[in-house]
């Protein structure tokens, strides 16, 4: 049996697949804002649409075991303009790791989120 036919087939199914688009975005990890010179040139220059930011951390209150927020940003500087910023949050480890009646109640803390798992 030939190859061709579906050698043929495959580079149809190649060349008619529309190019992905891609943008180019920075994480920005630390706990204070304040970017220097060469960070700011570094996303100029390389045409940056994104800048996703941690916006603070995630643990468990250990008298409720509640999830608070702790280290939160510090922006000592505006951030770029023209640029998409995307908020993230960093759930430490510890607070997932929790187990048996201490078990964090996570339902309702992140509203977008619950609505998507429904």
């Amino acid at each position: 049996m030939s190859k061709l036919p579906l050698i043929s087939i495959l580079l149809l199914c190649l060349a008619c697949s529309r190019p992905r688009e891609t943008s180019r975005g920075f994480y920005f990890w630390k706990q204070r804002y304040q970017p220097d010179s060469t960070s700011l040139h570094a996303i100029n220059t390389l045409a940056t649409q994104k800048l996703y930011v941690k916006m603070f951390d995630v643990t468990r209150d250990p008298a409720t075991g509640t999830p608070i927020p702790v280290a939160k940003l510090d922006q000592r500087s505006p951030f770029p303009p023209n640029i998409q910023l995307i908020p993230t949050v960093f759930i430490v480890k510890r607070y997932l790791a929790t187990s048996g009646s201490r078990r964090p109640r996570t339902k309702g803390l992140f509203p977008a989120a619950t609505a998507l798992q429904a």
